[in-house]
């Protein structure tokens, strides 16, 4: 019982601690040591030397390749990032073409004040004010709604 009790608590610890951990991944940020990884995996589970030589590679390959991955995907968000700013830039632009000078000054005016929201809301209207402010609820919804000049 008490064996079983050990291991219990021993799974318990590798499942919160997670099994890169347990593999020896490191610290967010900083990447897996792949020397340091081949060394915990050896010692916890007796490998041979062949069996070494033969992981080692293994978890280099891994570290590579992750490295590649990590720097596609930075670049592919920066990617992404520029062509949200221009389908922005370009829908504003086509927005403000089809406006009179009167619906022009409107229009900017409601992106400003749409600005100053998003710029109020980030430093700590709690979520449950946005959702409210989302669902119309808010007390002041007739500020909102401006009447369009005709």
């Amino acid at each position: 019982m008490r064996k079983a009790r050990s291991i219990f608590w021993v799974a318990t610890a590798i499942i919160l601690l997670g099994f890169p951990v347990w593999a020896g991944e490191e610290e967010r940020g900083k990447g897996p040591d792949p020397d340091k990884q081949l060394e915990r995996l050896a010692e916890r589970l007796h490998l041979t030397k062949e069996q070494q030589q033969k992981i080692g590679p293994i978890l280099e390959q891994k570290v590579q390749t992750l490295q590649d991955l990590d720097q596609r995907l930075r670049t592919y968000h920066k990617e992404i990032a520029e062509q949200k700013k221009s389908a922005r830039e370009t829908t504003k632009a086509q927005i403000e073409a089809e406006l009179t000078p009167e619906q022009l000054q409107l229009y900017r005016d409601f992106r400003e004040q749409k600005k100053e929201e998003n710029v109020s809301d980030k430093r700590g209207k709690g979520k449950r004010q946005k959702r409210k402010h989302h669902r119309g609820e808010s007390e002041d919804d007739d500020d909102h709604q401006k009447e369009k000049p005709e």
